[in-house]
């Protein structure tokens, strides 16, 4: 995988005033496959202490590995547990759909077995590259929209209910149509409405700017602004907090250096912060941690082995460094995400940046189990003859995880969707 740039075009590839909010039902085409999901309520993806404690000693075996996919490139960025004992993959699909890369919704029983699916897209080329669940049961989708030249970009936001219905759909170009913006993540507010995150280059300071949007329960915009300085800007990552503000993450000009942002109710900086050296640093994501804390994880060049190391940071209220974690499973390791636990501690999943002169020729997944401590409890790589990466995580009920991203080394074709289901006899 080629350094990772800020543009949101290239953010979406893997790796908005109230009145630009476009409805694009007549653009997207939406599809309904196989069986329906039925009414259901999204679980927490943290477990129970008990559960968490459970998988200190030692890493999880695996129960079952499956991959999801047809002849060309599928990939998941998200995985939510969903009904009784299920799960919920999202990511893009090359294989299905209508053309370039579309949105694919996976559903799994508890064994892995495919019970349903939902395909979202239009003949362009639409990315996810987030996916939460909201406490009416449902989820929110986002991502990207580009056209076939991938000359300009949009963000869009999707909101399904307790069955995977549509509720609505909306599309945000920051004010330009002619522009390049997309959307990376987003988390419910406690009000029932959305935080978004994205980079824009519309009103920008620079080539990209950092993009944050405000939405109601009904896909409004309530506010929105563009942060950064004179180069290239990017926010990966957001978390929405008890107050109505928020905390984002990215990276901080071309070079990069980990950046973290919080904003109140109205959008309004309380604190901005950035970490890093003369390599290029990146937070890909961020979570609430310990009441008032934060974690953020990433990738540092500027510290650790040649090609970097998998960076973890917890920060205080203010977002002052408690303490730091350099993890290197892998050759160039980066961590994708980071899963609170319910003791206290952290999963981190990730893969390896590859690029030419590393000596890395295959990305490599891997998980960590930290403490509250930031003390490395236990690693697993998973060995592979192609390209493997994990992006999300959910902790189960009895110890385990399951996890999901990308593999090349097995599967229907070029690439599929990878879900492993990890436990504890």
């Amino acid at each position: 995988m080629p350094k990772q740039r800020t543009g949101p075009v290239t953010v979406a590839l893997f790796a908005g005033g109230a009145t630009i909010g476009l409805a694009v039902a007549a653009l997207w085409g939406y599809r309904v496959l196989t069986e329906q999901p039925g009414p259901v309520t999204v679980q927490d993806d943290r477990g129970s202490v008990a559960a968490a404690e459970k998988s200190r000693a030692a890493p999880p075996a695996v129960v079952w590995d499956r991959t999801y996919g047809g002849t060309r490139i599928d990939a998941a960025r998200r995985i939510l547990p969903w009904g009784k004992d299920g799960f919920v993959v999202a990511g893009r699909t090359r294989s299905k759909g209508q053309g370039g890369d579309d949105v694919w919704l996976v559903f799994l029983d508890a064994d892995g077995k495919e019970t349903g699916e939902r395909l979202i897209g239009s003949p362009d080329f639409d990315w996810l590259t987030a996916m939460t669940a909201t406490r009416d049961g449902g989820l929110v989708l986002t991502g990207s929209r580009s056209d076939k030249e991938i000359t300009r970009s949009s963000g869009w936001v999707v909101r399904l209910d307790a069955k995977a219905d549509e509720l609505w759909r909306r599309e945000f170009d920051a004010g330009d149509p002619k522009g390049t913006s997309g959307l990376t993540a987003i988390d419910e507010m406690p009000d029932g409405g959305l935080v978004a995150a994205g980079s824009t280059t519309v009103k920008s300071a620079g080539q990209y700017d950092g993009w944050l949007l405000r939405l109601d329960k009904d896909g409004k915009v309530v506010w929105q602004k563009t942060v950064g300085g004179p180069e290239e800007d990017a926010l990966f990552s957001v978390a929405a907090l008890p107050d109505g503000g928020a905390i984002a993450t990215g990276a901080y000009g071309a070079d990069g250096q980990g950046w973290l942002l919080r904003v109140d109710a109205k959008g309004e900086t309380l604190w901005e912060k950035r970490y890093g050296g003369t390599g290029y640093d990146v937070f890909n994501a961020v979570i609430r941690h310990g009441g008032t804390g934060f974690v953020a994880a990433g990738t540092t060049r500027s510290k650790g082995p040649a090609g970097g190391a998998a960076w973890v940071m917890r920060l205080d209220a203010k977002g002052e460094p408690l303490w730091e974690r350099l993890l290197t499973p892998v050759k160039a390791a980066t961590a994708n995400s980071v899963l609170a636990l319910a003791d206290g501690g952290l999963l981190v999943a990730g893969g390896s940046i590859v690029e030419p002169g590393l000596g890395n020729p295959t990305e490599k997944a891997w998980l960590a189990r930290l403490g509250p401590d930031g003390a490395v409890q236990w690693t697993k790589v998973f060995e592979a003859a192609a390209d493997e990466n994990l992006f999300a995580a959910v902790a189960l009920p009895d110890g385990g995880f399951a996890v999901a991203g990308f593999t090349a080394a097995k599967g229907a074709g070029e690439g599929d969707i990878w879900v492993l289901r990890l436990g504890y006899k």
